[in-house]
């Protein structure tokens, strides 16, 4: 927490202290603007494998020290959000974060949402460039999904946020395709398509 918040003291902080002096050493005497503030990332699988609960305290702690040194610009936070169609993962981390004290404004201000179209699913994700009629109309169907589980997961959220402060964020999203032939596969190397930018356009249009 400690490293996160001098992070934060660094980046956007203008007046005396030792993070503003030390970006100043750095090059930089004026502080940066800081939009969107991430505050875990994937938590319910490689961000730690937590439970929503445990998520949940740990963004209640750590969300305290993403400071707004300017009133003006402030810090938009944002809490890890669900994996796709986990909704009890929603439903716990919103209840968690609305307990008592009583939720302020600042608290949180979007819940992520991971989701990505794979046509074969994650064991079997189909070529970027080679693929039938079939494939094709099985990208375009669950890139539709993307409709589904923003309706559900603003439902949940609106349990809790009945004064609509807390805006869902989708920072994953796209087509998600086996890795080109004779690449290494750790790069998740995928080429780019026409069908991409179809799909992309489905999902920024729903």
């Amino acid at each position: 927490i400690q490293e996160m918040s001098e992070w934060v003291e660094y980046m956007t902080f203008d007046g005396v202290s030792p993070m503003a002096k030390l970006r100043e050493e750095n090059g930089s005497k004026e502080s940066w603007t800081v939009d969107y503030f991430g505050v875990g990332n994937e938590n319910w699988g490689c961000g730690g494998n937590m439970t929503p609960t445990h998520y949940a305290n740990e963004y209640r702690r750590y969300q305290t020290y993403v400071r707004n040194y300017h009133p003006e610009r402030p810090i938009y936070k944002i809490c890890c959000g669900a994996n796709v169609d986990d909704y009890n993962w929603t439903d716990k981390v919103m209840d968690t974060c609305f307990q008592a004290p009583a939720f302020l404004h600042g608290f949180m201000d979007g819940l992520s949402l991971h989701y990505y179209t794979h046509p074969g699913g994650w064991d079997n994700k189909g070529s970027a460039t080679d693929f039938d009629e079939k494939m094709w109309y099985q990208t375009l169907n669950k890139t539709l999904y993307m409709e589904t589980l923003i309706n559900h997961h603003t439902a949940i959220m609106d349990k809790y946020d009945k004064e609509h402060k807390v805006g869902l964020i989708v920072d994953e999203w796209g087509t998600w395709f086996d890795v080109e032939p004779g690449t290494n596969p750790g790069f998740l190397y995928q080429q780019n398509t026409m069908r991409d930018a179809l799909v992309a356009g489905i999902n920024l249009n729903i």
